[in-house]
């Protein structure tokens, strides 16, 4: 038996047990998969810079509340011949804290009135923007629908956190599937070089 085989084998009779409602189970999950969930409620939380006055630590006692509350309705979709459980299970929990954030009225802040402005006035975890002659990029966001420019945000780096997001991030934040979330950032991207403008290649 491979050591792959082994860890499936632990990780769903975790979940196998966590999902009967065995606290044991469940303390050594939160145990072993604190820090993926973590850095979930951190990304989910990256795109709002400043805004929230909810921290990680909220986030993610919400996340395994849900779990210890709800076990087979979010562990019973797990199948370990897919993948671990660690990158699962972050997935999982970023979209349950977008969710957490979003019940709650906060969306991602796509109405910046100025990336060189929000820049200068120093809001923690902002980073500084690219270089804009003109304020070139500024007005080709200013055209972009809410939706194009909040992805275009997100993807560069150009939002709250100065922190770039994924694709799959991108689409739980807002609603739409990863193909429509690579569309709109397409689209968007023909029109700025059309324009004269080009970002930098992201992974």
């Amino acid at each position: 038996m491979t050591d792959e085989q082994d860890l499936r084998d632990y990780e769903t009779g975790v979940v196998d047990a966590c999902v009967r409602g065995d606290r044991l189970a469940f303390e050594r999950l939160v145990t072993a998969y604190a820090e993926p969930v973590h850095r979930a409620a951190v990304r989910a939380l990256a795109g709002l810079g400043c805004r929230v006055s909810c921290d990680v630590e909220d986030l993610a006692l919400d996340f395994w509340s849900d779990v210890w509350l709800a076990p087979k309705r979010i562990l019973g979709r797990f199948d370990a011949a897919r993948g671990s459980l660690a990158p699962w299970l972050a997935q999982v929990a970023f979209h349950h804290c977008v969710n957490y954030l979003r019940s709650r009225g906060y969306r991602w802040p796509t109405a910046i009135a100025s990336l060189g402005d929000a820049a200068a006035t120093g809001i923690p975890g902002r980073a500084s923007p690219p270089p804009d002659p003109g304020g070139l990029l500024h007005q080709l966001l200013g055209d972009l629908s809410d939706t194009s420019r909040g992805a275009i945000e997100a993807k560069y780096g150009l939002g709250p956190s100065g922190e770039p997001m994924t694709v799959p991030e991108i689409a739980v934040w807002f609603g739409l599937s990863e193909h429509q979330v690579y569309r709109k950032i397409g689209k968007a991207l023909r029109k700025m070089r059309e324009r004269g403008t080009e970002l930098p290649e992201t992974d």
